[in-house]
């Protein structure tokens, strides 16, 4: 009824990301953040995208039908980490950080 989208099948997601939805039924997606705060509230129709926001932890995505009762429910983990891209020497640096 109600899926995350992932071709890579990863379960963590970063701050500011873009997720995509695919819903079989129409209604309305509410997503709310780690403290419960929603941050997304949008009608779906078959895929809807959003971009992930508030505090990092265990993000709830619902599906309301058009009456507004709760049909599906979903979830991710939000999880912020450190990066460094386009210098090998660096990259392997902070890799060799992330394993000591």
């Amino acid at each position: 009824m109600l899926r995350i989208v992932n071709e890579s099948k990863r379960t963590r997601y970063r701050p500011l990301e873009s997720i995509r939805l695919s819903s079989s039924i129409s209604g309305v997606v509410s997503v709310t953040d780690g403290n419960g705060k929603e941050y997304v509230r949008q009608a779906i129709e078959e895929e809807l995208s959003f971009q992930t926001g508030g505090v990092l932890g265990r993000h709830t995505v619902r599906l309301f039908d058009t009456a507004g009762k709760e049909v599906a429910v979903a979830s991710f983990q939000l999880d912020a980490e450190t990066v460094i891209e386009g210098h090998p020497l660096y990259e392997k640096m902070l890799q060799t950080l992330y394993f000591s």
